[in-house]
């Protein structure tokens, strides 16, 4: 298999620039919403490197087993998902009036993220498989 980094650095970085914009846009609005300007940048820049690590970890993988792709696309999603929670963890104990608010900014640009990682990979995986 062969997924095209130059690709996936365009489109990645058009949908990512695009939900950043957005939610910066969204969050000077509504005041609101609670979040700090350190959560933002942080949550953003753990978002990024996931998102790129998942990527190349999959990019690897699916070269050398090639046979496996969806159990690998699977597990990879899961430990993307742990990564996830253990950085939201310190935000989320010490339950705060805040903890809520931090939550579902980060699971929202997640999801949005999310979403374009399995629509641009599945479409590659269904490229180079034949079933």
């Amino acid at each position: 298999m062969n997924l095209d980094v130059k690709q996936f650095i365009k489109s990645f970085a058009t949908v990512f620039i695009i939900t950043l914009i957005i939610h910066l846009f969204v969050w000077r609005s509504v005041p609101a919403i609670g979040l700090t300007k350190a959560f933002f940048t942080e949550m953003y820049i753990f978002l990024l490197a996931l998102s790129l690590a998942h990527f190349f970890c999959i990019r690897f993988m699916f070269k050398r087993w090639t046979k496996y792709a969806g159990l690998l696309f699977t597990g990879l999603g899961i430990i993307k998902i742990g990564f996830c929670v253990l950085f939201l963890l310190p935000y989320l104990i010490p339950l705060t009036d805040n903890s809520v608010p931090f939550a579902l900014n980060f699971m929202i640009s997640y999801f949005i993220l999310l979403t374009f990682d399995v629509v641009f990979i599945t479409k590659n995986i269904k490229k180079s498989i034949n079933y």
